[in-house]
């Protein structure tokens, strides 16, 4: 286990049908989250302005983090293995968020960092290192 994965502990796992959630939560600072999503039935991303909004749509904490933010930037990137992520900052009046898309094997993986604005000045770094430490995996080639 990384040290960033250590100061984050699970909570319980949310699934439906057509999706998994996860979510982890640094036990020294609660409201310090780190909340994983993946949606059956996604073959490509669509155009990044697209994502964030409909991501927003059954998430209204991230609309009112949206509606109320000083800055929202998004960004396309490409691993070493040429996955396409979409990146998301969300710099809202109330907290901080990172949010990563992709897609891989029909699904759609939705991967966000949060923290209160006080929390983020303090811990930016993590945060952000925690962030840039998500990806997905292709076990297709192992035997």
């Amino acid at each position: 286990m990384t040290m960033l994965a250590s100061l984050f502990s699970p909570s319980p796992l949310l699934t439906t049908a057509a999706s998994t959630s996860s979510e982890f939560f640094n036990p020294r600072k609660r409201s310090e989250r780190e909340y994983l999503t993946f949606l059956s039935g996604f073959r490509k991303l669509a155009p990044v302005g697209a994502v964030l909004d409909n991501l927003a749509l059954s998430d209204v904490g991230l609309q009112d983090q949206i509606s109320s933010a000083d800055d929202v930037t998004s960004a396309e990137r490409k691993d070493a293995d040429g996955q396409v992520y979409y990146e998301y900052e969300v710099a809202g009046a109330g907290a901080h968020s990172l949010i990563s898309v992709t897609c891989a094997r029909n699904k759609l993986y939705a991967h966000f960092v949060t923290a209160p604005n006080p929390e983020w000045g303090r811990d930016e770094a993590v945060l952000r290192r925690l962030h840039q430490s998500f990806k997905t995996v292709d076990f297709s080639g192992q035997d």
